[in-house]
């Protein structure tokens, strides 16, 4: 038992520290992979002798995997000639991977040049450490790959999914929308939208990515939606 300890140790540490050398140290709740790590390296020298000790770690990895399950058999609606593309917002202070702004961008520059009808809403607002809004980022990169700045329309206030959604109601309710999220972020997207919009039309375009990240970016997923539960905020899919 106590190699087993000393081993989470070692690949949970390595784990955080290629996060941290990759995105900082202020990436959202990176510091419980730490936590977690420190946990093994001080319960390995009594993992022998001193029962349940791996009680805690058992329970949080039940739990994480279960919601990673979830995740797994969500199946989002498919796009049926939505009105509205919303683009839910991805902070650009370096926090997380960038290459999660370019693929939610090329799969909502996809999906406008699919549906030329359908009015294209990029949202998110300014947080600390960016340098302007992830509406106006969003904006921009779309422009870039060929759509036209008069079908966008920006929403630049909200600072979270459930903002997203909950600042756009007047855009959104009675629509065919189709949100554009990344996949590991879709469940509790759906989740959210379910509860704010509980008679929407509401179908996903889900680019997948994260790669190395994707354990963390999950994990926070989890932690929020555990929130974001605990707030009445959603309902459970």
């Amino acid at each position: 038992m106590q190699l087993i300890f000393w081993i989470g140790a070692a690949l949970l540490g390595l784990y955080w520290l290629l996060c941290t050398l990759a995105y900082g140290w202020r990436s959202s709740v990176l510091y419980l992979w730490l936590i977690a790590a420190l946990y093994c390296a001080l319960c390995a020298p009594f993992a022998d002798t001193v029962p349940l000790l791996w009680l805690p770690l058992l329970i949080a990895l039940v739990y994480y995997a279960a919601f990673l399950l979830r995740c797994a058999l969500f199946r989002p609606n498919k796009a049926d000639a939505p009105e509205l593309i919303l683009i839910l917002g991805v902070r650009q202070d370096g926090t997380q991977p960038r290459a999660l702004f370019r693929e939610r961008a090329a799969e909502g520059a996809r999906q406008a040049r699919l549906f030329p009808k359908a009015t294209v809403l990029p949202t998110g607002g300014k947080v600390f450490g960016e340098r302007e809004t992830e509406a106006a980022a969003m904006a921009r990169a779309l422009t870039r790959r060929g759509i036209s700045p008069e079908r966008l329309l920006l929403e630049e206030e909200s600072r979270t999914t459930h903002e997203n959604f909950s600042n756009n109601l007047s855009r959104l309710s009675g629509k065919r929308i189709l949100v554009v999220t990344s996949r590991y972020h879709a469940y509790r997207a759906a989740c959210l939208a379910g509860r704010l919009l509980p008679q929407g039309d509401i179908s996903f375009a889900c680019p997948r990515g994260g790669g190395l990240f994707l354990p963390h970016l999950y994990l926070r997923e989890l932690c929020t939606f555990t929130v974001d539960l605990l707030r009445g905020r959603l309902r459970v899919l």
